[in-house]
């Protein structure tokens, strides 16, 4: 009664509050990077550049490491406690820090292989090309059955599976977890739109901020009821969709636009103390 099932996560389609939460995280990460806080054109030199690639693996394996411990610590106290669980959230054995692992370890992979591209590919929108590019053939696959996979397919693979017959533990694996599994592809494409609508919105001048940060959620709304309303496309946080990535992130714009304009509106030029201390922690 605290709590009413219509604030909880869909497990189909649509939209509910909680569905917010995990999508927030990747964008935040995204808005807040390193990336994010310089615009186009800060490309590393080449030399620079060959010396970070060697490290790339040791940084991803770095902040993969306490993640992936995370989610077996947190997958075996759910098995052993027998805590509810939803298996439509990210399926079987599949959890969030598992999926953050993957994005933050792609992140640092594509970073360091960005930059090794040169100045052509750093001073420009390439990070949202490259979500597009990942979300349109995810969304076709979807629209064409992968969708209806995700809602209503077995945990597991049947002796007449066509792809993966040959390795049947591995096939079980996907169909038990296709939540999980598939969602990271969302969730790559919601990071790299999140760094480039950081470094559009945020990482120019400070009179700008407020208008980009307008014109961007306008966009991204615009974008979102196209999906949903032109191409009839339901948006789900189950399969992590298209319709998805760009609501929860029209959502965290909105949202820091409006924070921005409140605090403009009261004359502040500097992020309140209490604000300031929150978003350090």
């Amino acid at each position: 009664p605290i709590f009413p099932r219509r604030f909880c996560k869909t497990e189909v389609g649509g939209y509910g509050w909680m569905d917010l939460g995990a999508a927030s995280f990747i964008i935040i990460a995204g808005l807040t990077s390193a990336a994010s806080s310089s615009s186009y054109g800060d490309a590393s030199t080449s030399n620079q550049t060959s010396v970070k690639s060697i490290a790339s693996w040791k940084r991803a394996m770095k902040k993969c490491t306490p993640l992936i411990v995370i989610g077996f610590v947190r997958l075996a106290t759910n098995k052993g406690l027998e805590y509810q669980e939803h298996v439509s959230e990210y399926g079987v054995h599949w959890n969030f820090f598992f999926t953050l692992c993957f994005v933050e370890g792609f992140m640092v992979l594509w970073r360091s292989r960005k930059n090794s591209l040169g100045n052509t590919f750093s001073s420009t929108p390439f990070d949202g090309v490259v979500a597009i590019m990942l979300m349109i053939p995810y969304q076709i696959y979807l629209s064409g059955g992968g969708q209806y996979f995700i809602e209503n397919g077995d945990r597991k693979c049947s002796s007449d599976t066509s792809w993966l017959s040959s390795l049947p533990n591995i096939c079980n694996i996907f169909a038990a977890n296709r939540e999980g599994i598939l969602g990271v592809v969302g969730y790559w494409s919601l990071r790299l739109l999140s760094e480039e609508v950081g470094r559009y919105c945020l990482g120019c001048k400070s009179s700008l901020k407020q208008q980009r940060l307008i014109t961007t959620s306008i966009a991204l709304w615009t974008v979102h009821l196209t999906m949903v309303i032109g191409l009839g496309i339901t948006n789900s946080r189950r399969s992590t969709n298209f319709p998805f990535i760009i609501w929860a992130l029209a959502h965290n714009i909105t949202i820091l636009c409006l924070i921005r304009f409140v605090m403009t509106a009261d004359g502040m030029t500097d992020v309140p103390h209490i604000l300031n201390v929150v978003n350090r922690f």
